[in-house]
């Protein structure tokens, strides 16, 4: 009696790599997807709240409301960016950011959310850059 003993365990990790990369790559297309239909939605959105801000004198009834549909529609579409950047396997190269100003809009719109009837309280948020010797 004659056997031979092959190790495929090479083989079989390369296979596991290619399957990975053909889930990631669907991933991929699937984000891509999603993200240029929520940019559609969030398009007519935004064109509609910016349509709503001509109209309404700053400070009057609904201004503040339309104001804030505008920011957040400008947050998402900086997400879908972030995403397709994910999807088309691009470099995303950082900027900086107001940390202070995300803070105070994020206290805004929580207020909203919690009622008149609980206050919120929070004190301003200083950043300096760290200075390494």
């Amino acid at each position: 009696m004659l056997g031979f003993v092959t190790d495929i365990t090479a083989r079989k990790e390369a296979e596991a790599r290619y399957l990975q990369s053909q889930k990631m790559e669907a991933i991929g297309r699937l984000a891509s997807g999603v993200t240029h239909e929520f940019n559609n939605v969030l398009t007519a959105i935004l064109g509609s709240a910016e349509l709503m801000l001509l109209k309404i004198e700053p400070g009057g009834e609904g201004y503040t409301e339309a104001r804030t549909i505008v920011e957040a529609c400008q947050r998402a579409a900086r997400l879908t960016r972030r995403l397709l950047v994910y999807s088309r396997k691009q470099i995303y190269k950082p900027s900086p950011v107001r940390l202070s100003e995300i803070v105070g809009n994020l206290i805004k719109m929580v207020q909203r959310l919690i009622g008149e009837d609980i206050l919120v309280r929070h004190r301003r948020i200083i950043l300096e850059p760290l200075v390494r010797k």
